[in-house]
């Protein structure tokens, strides 16, 4: 998968940045587990231990993140 083409997600997934995820943290599901993720792994635990703090059923964190994700040929996509 070419990188350089723009960023890609998780299909099917929520995308929230860190940035906004206080003022979007009504969108999340309460009743579902979640497992966080970013591109390298690197804003995902801290936004992790936000959610747990904040009542939210965190599983987890994505070992390497969407990279890698994208790397082991997994589902993504480009959103606009």
């Amino acid at each position: 998968m070419d990188f350089k083409k723009g960023p890609l997600f998780i299909k099917n997934a929520y995308h929230c940045p860190l940035l906004n995820l206080t003022e979007k943290i009504s969108e999340f599901p309460k009743n579902r587990p979640i497992v966080v993720t970013d591109w390298a792994m690197k804003q995902s635990p801290l936004a992790a231990q936000f959610l747990t703090a904040n009542g939210f059923n965190v599983i987890g964190v994505l070992r390497g993140g969407i990279e890698r994700w994208v790397v082991e040929g997994m589902p993504a996509e480009k959103k606009e």
